[in-house]
């Protein structure tokens, strides 16, 4: 992912994005996986971004943050708290930008920024990755201040327990 140097006076989010291990299908496979979804605290990034990164920059970095591969296609959804991602009123699908039959309602990744997305402290999204295997993660704003001028964003802030494998062995 490219970085970026701050304009003066531009903000950055403290973004805290935590694997949810019990509707992340993939953890149930692979010994590494299983390991991590035994654990009691799930793996956890921090990520401190401009505010003016678009939400397809802020799941390339999660993706980057968790050594994954970007290799498939991606939503944000106001849904953590609903059974089911279809059920959020506001969502970002990257199938908009593609124009490939996006849900109703939907709005473009490549356009919303993280000011106007994530636009306070405690504003929380569902970053469903990859459809298929359905990689769930809770990606929060928790924090904002203006940015450091001599620094390039996103920054990798701050890492808790190892990254799952993103195709691990379907023993």
């Amino acid at each position: 992912m490219r970085t970026k140097k701050p304009k003066i006076g531009e903000y950055v989010y403290r973004m805290r994005i935590i694997l949810i291990p019990n509707r992340s299908p993939m953890m149930h496979y692979g010994k590494h996986n299983r390991m991590l979804a035994r654990k009691r605290k799930p793996p956890s990034r921090d990520i401190v971004m401009l505010e003016t990164h678009n939400l397809y920059q802020c799941a390339e970095a999660i993706i980057q943050a968790f050594g994954f591969h970007l290799d498939h296609c991606f939503g944000f959804y106001d849904a953590l708290d609903k059974r089911y991602y279809n059920d959020a009123e506001e969502k970002y699908e990257l199938f908009v930008d593609l124009d490939i039959e996006p849900q109703e309602g939907s709005k473009a990744v490549k356009t919303a920024l993280l000011k106007k997305v994530f636009s306070s402290d405690g504003k929380k999204m569902l970053f469903y990755f990859d459809y298929g295997d359905g990689w769930h993660f809770s990606v929060e704003r928790i924090g904002a201040r203006e940015a450091d001028g001599a620094v390039l964003y996103p920054l990798f802030f701050e890492s808790v327990d190892d990254s799952p494998e993103q195709y691990p062995d379907l023993d």
